[in-house]
C-alpha cells in the first residue's frame, strides 16, 4: 500500500513499514522527506502537564490546539476491526481532539512528542485519547530498521 504525504514542497509519495493492528499504529516511510525528526519526550506526561494536539482535524488545514493532561491509564477497548478488545496505556487529555488528528503527535511545550492521538471521547467533546510513548515504543524502535512495505489490512485512513 502507498500513502501520500503533502510537505511544504508537495506531496511525497510514502509506504507502511510497519502496522500494528492491535495498536492501531502505522508507521511510514517517506523517501525524499527532508523534515527533521520531531524528538521524543524524555519523560511521560504528567497530570495536568500542557500538551499540544497536532493534525488536520475535520479533513482541514493543519492545526495546532491546546491541550491538557488529564491522566494516564489501561484503557480496554475495542480492536480497529472490532473483533476483540485491546488493553493501552493512554493519556486522557482535556482538548480538541476529532477526525483527521488519529495519528498525529501530542507535543510539549518544547515541541517533544508524547504520544500519539488515536481517539476522541463519544460522550465529550473535550476529551480525546493519546497511546503514550511507552505503548508505542516497540513499534517505533521495530520501525526503524524496517524498509520494507508491509500491508495494513482493511485499515482505512481518512
Amino acid at each position: 500500500f502507498f500513502f501520500t504525504v503533502d510537505t511544504a514542497r508537495g506531496p511525497l509519495e510514502a509506504s507502511a513499514v510497519l502496522f500494528d493492528p492491535s495498536k492501531d499504529v502505522a508507521v511510514l516511510s517517506v523517501p525524499g522527506l527532508t523534515a527533521p525528526v520531531i524528538p521524543q519526550a524524555p519523560q511521560p506526561a504528567r497530570s495536568g502537564d500542557s500538551a499540544i494536539v497536532l493534525g488536520y482535524p475535520g479533513g482541514g488545514p493543519y492545526t495546532a490546539s491546546a491541550a491538557r493532561v488529564r491522566e494516564t491509564l489501561d484503557l480496554t477497548g475495542p480492536t480497529i476491526y472490532r473483533n476483540g478488545t485491546v488493553e493501552r496505556e493512554v493519556y486522557t487529555v482535556r482538548g480538541q481532539v476529532r477526525a483527521g488528528n488519529s495519528g498525529g503527535p501530542l507535543v510539549d511545550t518544547e515541541g517533544q512528542v508524547l504520544g500519539v492521538v488515536f481517539g476522541a471521547a463519544v460522550t465529550d467533546d473535550d476529551t480525546g485519547y493519546v497511546l503514550t510513548l511507552d505503548e508505542v515504543r516497540a513499534q517505533l524502535d521495530a520501525a526503524t530498521n524496517s524498509a520494507d512495505a508491509v500491508a495494513t489490512g482493511a485499515c482505512v485512513l481518512s
